[in-house]
């Protein structure tokens, strides 16, 4: 079974109600107030069946001037439109409009109906086909088929149902599987019931029993009772008009606008890239950068600034394309590709309609490359679009792309697992990134690394730590790590201890200063166990303080001096030679007058060297004498 939504517009008085009665069986027209006035104020809908399996639901769209807000909000979403024209008065001011509201919504399809023929006779009837077709010659409908009903009569009702299902025919079916998302339209209550709310499924499905989310507000409600057309059904499917009767919330916290979904697939938003065109003719020619204006998607309207990239104000050419932003004054839910209508607050007046880019965005920056980021997000095709997210972004999940890019998980699912296999992206912890964003990350590394070699050389790598700081204001720590992981795989780098490297990097002395490192060596050497202070003996070099620290902590990792304390170190020699000399004559232990003998030293350099052997575990201390532990 296929489900479809119809809308029925047109100027007031052209017989809409009439025809949908004529098709359906039902007057649309419930409120007493719409009886008395013999007009439509709020939406109507009604069902309609057809032989080829087809079922849909047509909106009987208001005409009146003054409810344009609720047509805009019944043409949403349409997959086809049937444009009525009274046969005896002929296009009028709100025929234009709605064609206009139609177009600007990206309803794909439409078919006029000349309604009233009975009042007109056979050349009326003609010269009004005739005006039709030339009104649409110049709009995107043109070749739109023209049927000629009597709503009252019947006459032509057959000919226009049959010619509704051969466009049906044309209109691909819906997937259910993407994540459900059912806009507003109406709240009420019911005695005995509680609160119902009615709307379209734009996408996936519903059941009953299942618990739902009303954005924007994250209330969290569980459908007891669904109905389609006044007919109980436990499943409803996108394409068909719904009724809810929820639990969990009360009328008062609901809104027309809000939106029913059933993942964290849609997420409230208040800016959104958009691809605009303007009108064909407007009264009040100019829209100023950051002017307040209303913004009409789906069920719901929000005011909110317009934002200009490229110009400080709309000076009108008919049919412009612009690209900007709307920084909206309320949350709203939407995906991109979902069409929007603009009009201005005061005098109110539809100036341009479009589509949504991006719902999840930023504030950009005046001038061409922000035009020129839209326009790809317009123009890629599906893998760029995925591409470009990605080498911005740097890492996203699968749920993230799905949102950006305006398709169903189900579909992102698919087309990442192919772009893996092929190389093109890469998966890093549940989340993808872009190969180019990974080679780019790797030479970056490779190159930090031989930079951080050539200014410090006597060092064994920077620290991973330090290096994934480094890196993290552009990339992912998870990003990064990945990296370094398959760099060593690659056997391009690898870990010594905390620190990175390049695979067989070795510390040594730079030539500039290898000849004054050497000479502070052979110095140490000279003093035995009875060293200056170590800063001392540096600071009579010509070394800088940067260097120092690196060859300090490089000589001392190296094992050519060993440290006694903060204050002193000792060249190795001086160690192993003493070490030796003391086991000559106290081959089992030994005391402090033993190896003050010994080694002629006094307390202040024989106590510090004493308790590094401790240390090193060379000897360990028993009262008053030290046993060597080999």
């Amino acid at each position: 079974m296929n489900f479809y939504i119809m809308g029925v517009l047109g100027h007031i008085d052209h017989g809409k109600t009439t025809l949908t009665k004529a098709l359906t069986g039902v007057d649309t027209d419930q409120l007493k107030e719409e009886k008395q006035r013999k007009i439509s104020i709020e939406l109507g809908f009604a069902p309609i069946q057809f032989q080829n399996n087809y079922q849909a639901s047509i909106i009987d769209i208001p005409g009146h001037e003054k409810f344009i807000k609720k047509a805009i909000a019944g043409a949403s979403g349409l997959d086809l439109a049937i444009l009525v024209v009274a046969a005896n008065e002929g296009i009028m001011y709100q025929t234009k409009e709605h064609l206009e509201i139609i177009s600007l919504l990206s309803v794909q399809r439409i078919i006029v109906v000349v309604t009233k023929m009975d009042l007109v006779n056979q050349k009326e009837l003609e010269i009004i086909t005739i005006n039709i077709k030339n009104f649409l010659k110049d709009t995107r409908f043109s070749g739109a088929k023209v049927v000629h009903v009597d709503g009252i009569s019947y006459r032509g009702v057959s000919e226009l149902k049959h010619r509704v299902s051969k466009e049906l025919e044309k209109i691909p079916s819906k997937d259910i599987n993407t994540p459900l998302r059912m806009p507003i339209d109406q709240v009420f209550t019911l005695r005995g019931y509680g609160t119902v709310t009615r709307g379209t499924l734009y996408d996936g499905k519903i059941t009953s029993g299942q618990l739902v989310t009303i954005l924007p507000g994250n209330l969290r409600v569980k459908v007891k009772e669904m109905q389609y057309h006044n007919q109980i059904t436990k499943n409803a499917y996108a394409g068909q008009r719904v009724a809810l009767n929820i639990s969990g919330v009360n009328k008062e916290n609901i809104k027309r606008g809000q939106v029913i979904v059933d993942s964290d697939y849609y997420i409230s938003t208040q800016t959104i890239d958009v691809k605009i065109k303007t009108v064909n003719s407007l009264r009040y020619k100019k829209i100023k950068q950051h002017e307040h204006i209303m913004i009409h998607i789906g069920t719901t309207n929000s005011t909110g600034k317009i934002i200009f990239f490229d110009r400080n104000s709309i000076e009108f050419l008919p049919n412009e394309e612009i690209y900007c932003q709307i920084r909206l004054d309320n949350p709203i839910v939407a995906k991109k590709g979902d069409s929007l209508i603009l009009r201005k607050l005061s005098p109110t007046e539809t100036f341009a309609g479009g589509i949504i880019l991006q719902t999840q965005t930023n504030k950009y920056p005046f001038g061409k490359e922000t035009i020129k980021k839209l326009v790809r997000l317009d123009n890629d095709p599906l893998l760029e679009q995925l591409i470009s997210l990605l080498e911005e972004h740097m890492m996203m999940t699968e749920k993230q792309l799905a949102q950006y890019i305006g398709v169903s998980e189900h579909y992102i699912s698919k087309l990442l697992s192919k772009c893996v296999a092929s190389g093109v992206l890469t998966s890093v912890k549940g989340q993808y990134t872009a190969q180019t964003v990974m080679n780019q990350l790797r030479s970056l590394v490779l190159n930090k690394l031989r930079n951080y070699h050539r200014q410090h050389p006597l060092k064994y790598g920077i620290p991973k730590a330090e290096l994934i700081s480094s890196l993290s204001e552009l990339y992912p720590p998870n990003l990064i790590l990945n990296i370094l992981i398959n760099l060593d795989n690659d056997k391009l780098i690898c870990f010594r201890g905390p620190n990175v490297c390049i695979k067989n990097f070795r510390p040594e002395f730079p030539s500039e200063t290898k000849k004054e490192m050497i000479k502070v060596i052979r110095n140490l050497e000279k003093q035995g166990l009875e060293p200056a202070p170590v800063l001392e003996i540096l600071s009579q070099s010509s070394l800088n303080n940067c260097v120092i620290k690196d060859f300090l902590f490089y000589i001392e990792k190296e094992g050519v001096v060993e440290r006694l304390n903060d204050k002193y170190v000792v060249h190795y020699k001086n160690i192993k030679e003493s070490i030796y000399l003391l086991k000559k004559y106290y081959p089992y232990f030994f005391t402090v007058q033993d190896a003050k003998k010994i080694l002629k030293l006094s307390r202040k350099y024989l106590i510090p060297f004493l308790e590094h052997l401790d240390r090193k575990k060379v000897t360990t201390q028993e009262s008053s004498k030290r046993v060597w532990i080999e």
